[in-house]
């Protein structure tokens, strides 16, 4: 760049002196449009592209859906699990395909009576046929299975681990109650744990 005059640009600078300047932009030529700048696109981190929340609304927002979806799922796991436990002694005859009914008048359940915590609420804890009492087990184990759900969303930010950690917690949930009632540990539930803990430790052993 030339060597331009200009007025000192601090004290004690020497009169006279050159003061570098950048050259102005050349004029365009006739019937050229002038060169516009580009807008220089905001830049994201890594973080933010791969769909991680990276602001903190963005991760209380995020911590607030996880704990809600997982508590929901506890409720419906462990209104599933009363059935599952209630179902061991005769070997899980009709677990998939059977429908809900009242040990008391063997009457179906409909839907609004399998609501999870709600249908035990509205009801009084009481069948809507016969008004025999319900047991207190059904609320409180839907209420053990949203306990473990909460549990997990708040120990493991990370939504896939906080899954898994939930699973872990239901499936061993669901081995407490058939103990409970039965006296036995089915081989169907205990075998898959003890090959994902063997798969783990595998994992964690080093090379």
């Amino acid at each position: 760049l030339p060597a331009q005059h200009a007025p000192a640009p601090c004290p004690g600078w020497p009169r006279g002196a050159p003061v570098w300047r950048p050259r102005p932009a050349r004029p365009a030529p006739p019937g050229v449009p002038p060169r516009r700048s580009r807008a220089r696109r905001p830049t994201r981190s890594r973080w933010s592209r791969a769909g991680v929340p990276t602001s903190s609304s963005q991760r209380s927002e995020a911590a607030t859906l996880l704990t809600t979806t997982l508590v929901l799922l506890g409720l419906c796991v462990g209104s599933f699990l009363t059935a599952v436990a209630h179902r061991a002694a005769s070997g899980f005859a009709g677990l998939v395909t059977g429908r809900s009914r009242c040990p008391s008048c063997d009457a179906a359940l409909t839907p609004r009576g399998l609501v999870p915590l709600l249908s035990w609420v509205v009801s009084r804890g009481r069948c809507r046929h016969c008004g025999a009492a319900a047991s207190l087990a059904y609320p409180l184990t839907e209420l053990a299975g949203a306990g473990i759900g909460l549990a997990a969303a708040g120990l493991v930010p990370d939504p896939g681990a906080a899954l898994v950690v939930a699973l872990v917690g239901w499936w061993l949930l669901a081995l407490a109650l058939i103990d409970l009632r039965t006296l036995r540990l089915p081989d169907a539930l205990t075998l898959p744990l003890l090959l994902v803990g063997l798969v783990l430790a595998a994992g964690r052993m080093p090379a």
